[in-house]
């Protein structure tokens, strides 16, 4: 079954269940299964798997992608398990698929290192279809991980990124372009080590294979595959990737590692949008803020590795997996960066000295410790200014076209089996700006409000929103009361950080609102209570300091009970049926 998140417009998978059930996606939203977001009542996890590919025993379904779908299977000599990958059933017969996948393959076998994959054979089942016969990892991919932790400790971020540095190290020396850094691309072994995944979509520098684009979904003909000038995924892509994915080198693959870190850190993207041309916009144009304005405990150092990731520019990012590598592990380590430092000091020859041999060590110690006390202290006062003006050019820069789409040719629709899928209707990213700005747009400056500002009234609702940030309640109404003052020019940056906080913070305390009730709720269910778990969400202490923010994840939760009750009803009403032998046949 094929369904359709209605906040995200993800596209998911999963085994076929009854309309009326309530799915979580990815992005933590809560829908209901039926007519508006299914897209195909059965599709491959409904299927039976194949009995064997080539020489492996396949054990059961795994997953999808755009053009493969992954199996697991048992390697007839060691008998431990495999990743089996093979095209999918509508791609099997489609020459630039094939030729795609065997690129993929062609990559796989020149790469050998921990933190990537390891391939065991190439080769072709009964019909033909090329497969990939690949290691296990049953700690499954990192976006897995993030469905359940939203954020990361920022040390354990650093930890993961210095791995996938130490295979983009060895990719980069193969002189390979990767192009799809992301978390569903970042697989947990068993032993805990972090290995990157999926290189079909990578590109093979001063190489022999023809055609170095990759087979992608052409938009126009889901089942057709085409070749573009750009392809990735979205949220992940660098500038320059966008524009031309020819002129890609290994610093594109640093820009999608830094957004990975970022959200893993902080909670969420760097830029969050529901159009393609409107993220187009802010990957290429729009300065993000820093990760520390949403998650206040991440350290200043860190900030300034990310956000040397993701300059704009490739000139202005590291240039080399080696130059991050470096100064992820000297932040893992709480040593000063690299990257920071004043480098190598001069050498003083014998004949200038003026001073005793001791005098010269205390004198060339104190040199070097004021040259790097020096830069430090400068980094550090460039990164704060950084922080201070970043949320103003976004507040800038944030003014798109009224119709991005148009200009750019970009189709908004996502295809699947042939059919358009829109999001719901939205307001143009200008409107958006205008909305948040209080005012009307004029080159990306704020409008200012005919009526001055009341200082001594916004200084108060400044206040009154750190202490919601304090005492952890109050987010709604110090966001509204924020509002207020946001079309005025003198405060407008001050109040779109604090309005940012606040709905992160509030984001943070409802989950752990929701987690702490719904285990409640469990316990209650255990013993038959349903009414009880019901109540739970009403008259729990716990809810009075979120009431009005949990108010739908709380309407949500309770929907979800009812229909527990409504079905332990129904299956004590219903008398005993007769086993029935099931009728032979295909799936519908």
């Amino acid at each position: 079954m094929k369904i359709r998140c209605p906040q995200c417009m993800r596209i998911s998978e999963i085994p076929h269940v009854d309309h009326g059930r309530i799915a979580v996606c990815s992005c933590h939203a809560s829908f209901r299964i039926d007519d508006s977001t299914v897209m195909e009542e059965f599709s491959l996890p409904d299927l039976p798997p194949p009995e064997t590919i080539g020489r492996y025993s396949i054990v059961r379904y795994l997953g999808r992608g755009a053009l493969n779908c992954v199996y697991e299977g048992i390697h007839p000599e060691l008998g431990i398990p495999v990743a089996i990958k093979t095209l999918l059933p509508e791609y099997a017969s489609d020459k630039p698929s094939r030729e795609q996948f065997l690129h993929a393959a062609k990559i796989y076998e020149k790469v050998v290192h921990p933190n990537i994959v390891k391939v065991y054979e190439t080769g072709r089942d009964t019909n033909g279809v090329p497969f990939l016969a690949m290691e296990f990892l049953s700690g499954g991919s990192l976006a897995d991980r993030m469905q359940d932790t939203p954020f990361l400790p920022v040390k354990e971020t650093a930890e993961i990124g210095a791995e996938v540095c130490r295979a983009l190290v060895t990719t980069a020396a193969y002189g390979i372009v990767h192009r799809d850094i992301k978390p569903d691309n970042i697989m947990l072994s068993g032993d805990g080590k972090y290995k990157l995944t999926d290189l079909g979509l990578a590109k093979l520098d001063q190489s022999t294979v023809p055609g170095t684009g990759a087979c992608v979904l052409d938009e126009a003909n889901p089942l057709k595959a085409s070749r573009r000038t750009s392809f990735g995924t979205l949220e992940y892509m660098s500038p320059e990737q966008y524009i031309n994915t020819e002129s890609c080198d290994i610093r594109s693959d640093i820009y999608s590692l830094g957004v990975t870190m970022y959200q893993l850190a902080a909670g969420r993207l760097p830029f969050e949008t529901q159009t393609r041309s409107e993220l187009r916009h802010m990957h290429i144009s729009v300065e993000p803020l820093v990760p520390s304005t949403y998650m206040h405990d991440i350290p200043i150092d860190f900030d300034y590795i990310v956000m040397h990731c993701i300059q704009k520019n490739p000139e202005d990012r590291y240039h080399t997996p080696e130059e991050l590598l470096a100064d992820l592990t000297a932040f893992i380590a709480n040593t000063p960066l690299p990257s920071t430092t004043c480098g190598a000091v001069p050498f003083i020859h014998p004949e200038v000295r003026t001073h005793s041999r001791e005098e010269g060590k205390r004198f060339a110690f104190l040199s070097v410790a004021a040259a790097v006390l020096v830069v430090l202290i400068l980094a550090g006062a460039g990164l704060l200014i950084l922080k201070e003006r970043s949320a103003e050019k976004q507040r800038k820069q944030l003014v798109a076209p009224a119709n991005p789409a148009a200009e750019t040719g970009q189709e908004t629709s996502i295809f699947l089996g042939g059919k358009p899928v829109t999001g719901p209707s939205a307001s143009s990213f200008a409107d958006q700006s205008k909305k948040m700005l209080g005012g009307e747009v004029d080159n990306g400056e704020a409008a200012t409000n005919a009526l001055p500002l009341d200082l001594e009234l916004f200084t108060k609702t400044r206040d009154a929103a750190k202490r919601a940030l304090e005492q952890k309640a109050g987010f709604r109404k110090a966001i509204d009361d924020l509002k207020e003052f946001a079309s005025y020019r003198e405060c407008a940056e001050e109040v779109n950080m604090l309005t940012s906080e606040l709905e992160t913070a509030s984001r943070i305390a409802v989950d752990r609102l929701m987690k702490s009730l719904n285990e409640k709720a469990r316990l209650l269910i255990e013993k038959g209570n349903y009414e009880g778990a019901i109540n739970v969400y009403d008259i729990d202490a716990e809810i009075e300091p979120l009431k009005v923010e949990s108010q739908d994840a709380r309407k949500m939760a309770k929907t979800i009970i009812e229909e527990k009750i409504r079905n332990a009803s129904k299956e004590t009403a219903a008398p005993e049926q007769p086993e029935t032998q099931p009728a032979e046949g295909p799936l519908p």
